[in-house]
């Protein structure tokens, strides 16, 4: 197994961890861990085009990675009530789709790119989630929380759905075809 194979392995093994967190109300270790596996993203994308080893199972796992732990924050967030439970299923849906019509469409020979919009989506969603997962929030006026928690749910959800119809429609002539 190469390095950023590796290195992306690691981001998946780590997710449980991180659910642990959450579910203890350990609100900083799991801060501090969903930033670190957040930029092991970049990092393992990174060696792998420096090292040349760029691979098809790399290529399966990394977006799997990064779907697996927003998946996993998202629910987090249902549970304690910082997120709707429409927007994770939304979200949760929009992902689905998009990887069953990459897998259908790679049966088929075909690669479906990620585009800018999925690639914006996932930043928002990564830096949406440290937001909602920061302690700063706690220095605001008592009660205001909950309306900066409800904004960047709604952020969230949002460009995930914008970067989803974006992404059927850049495809929409492979798509289609199938």
């Amino acid at each position: 197994m190469t390095i950023p194979n590796s290195i992306t392995t690691a981001r998946i093994l780590l997710i449980p961890l991180f659910m642990v967190c959450m579910s203890y109300d350990w609100i900083i270790a799991a801060m501090l861990l969903f930033a670190g596996v957040s930029l092991t993203d970049y990092l393992d994308g990174y060696l792998a085009r420096k090292m040349n080893q760029v691979t098809d199972l790399g290529k399966v796992l990394d977006p799997l990675a990064d779907k697996l732990l927003v998946t996993a924050a998202i629910i987090c967030f249902v549970d304690d009530g910082r997120m709707e439970a429409w927007m994770a299923t939304v979200i949760i849906a929009r992902e689905m789709i998009i990887s069953t019509l990459r897998a259908v469409t790679a049966a088929k020979g075909l690669v479906l790119e990620a585009g800018l919009s999925g690639k914006i989506k996932t930043v928002i969603q990564m830096l949406g989630i440290l937001f909602m997962l920061s302690p700063w929030h706690y220095m605001m006026a008592p009660g205001t929380q909950i309306y900066w928690f409800v904004i960047a749910a709604w952020l969230i959800t949002v460009v995930t759905v914008w970067s989803g119809a974006d992404y059927l429609w850049e495809h929409r002539r492979i798509l289609r075809k199938l």
